[in-house]
């Protein structure tokens, strides 16, 4: 009976050894390297940003450079911090990103998604802060192949006979401009419109009076 109290009481003590606790599994979910360093990958239009997070004085170098020089308009800073800022942590990591392809606007939400995945990789309990701010989902908004001439997709819109089609409406119209100026300053000077003549062609003028032609 006895053997059988000890038997129970180390199977109960391994089967506690074995399950992690809270802090156990938090370590188990994030994601750092050897260094301590959480990476991940922003996408945003055609740019895609590659993102080290550590800890630090929260500095933020792209492409070797200080985000001021890089993102040299103000807004495009505020957009890559506010995944940060969200969180509430502005100012402790230093963030290291390699980014390339589309604007610099593009590459500045490419940068924005990086960090929000990197702040998840590093500290897991961040996802309910930034999830319902759409930090971690990648702007659906592209350039719509269909308006990129010469693309495989492109509109017929932008086809040459589609443009040739445009020119020839555009000329039509400055010729009726012209023409309708010119009935203008007729009727000004004492003319009026004729009927047809016959065909297509445009409105003869005729004399407001019969002697409309003599000197």
């Amino acid at each position: 009976m006895a053997e059988d109290n000890k038997f129970t009481e180390l199977k109960s003590t391994l089967i506690k050894a074995k399950q992690p606790g809270a802090d156990d599994a938090a370590k188990a979910d994030n994601k750092r390297d050897s260094k301590g360093r959480a990476y991940a990958t922003g996408r945003r239009k055609e740019s895609v940003a590659r993102v080290w997070i550590k800890p630090g004085t929260g500095k933020i170098t792209v492409n070797g450079r200080d985000e001021a020089v890089y993102f040299a308009r103000p807004v495009l800073r505020m957009i890559l911090r506010q995944p940060l800022i969200a969180a509430g942590r502005d100012g402790q990591f230093d963030v290291v990103v390699t980014v390339n392809g589309g604007g610099l606007s593009g590459q500045a939400g490419a940068v924005r998604h990086g960090i929000s995945r990197a702040l998840v990789n590093y500290e897991p309990t961040l996802r309910p802060v930034l999830k319902p701010g759409g930090f971690l989902t990648r702007d659906p908004r592209a350039v719509n192949a269909r308006n990129m001439a010469g693309r495989r997709r492109a509109a017929a819109s932008n086809s040459p006979s589609a443009n040739r089609a445009y020119q020839k409406r555009e000329r039509r119209g400055a010729i009726r401009a012209v023409f309708l100026c010119a009935v203008m300053k007729a009727q000004t000077a004492g003319f009026t419109v004729g009927s047809n003549t016959g065909g297509g062609g445009p409105k003869a003028l005729s004399p407001a009076s019969p002697g409309w032609h003599q000197k």
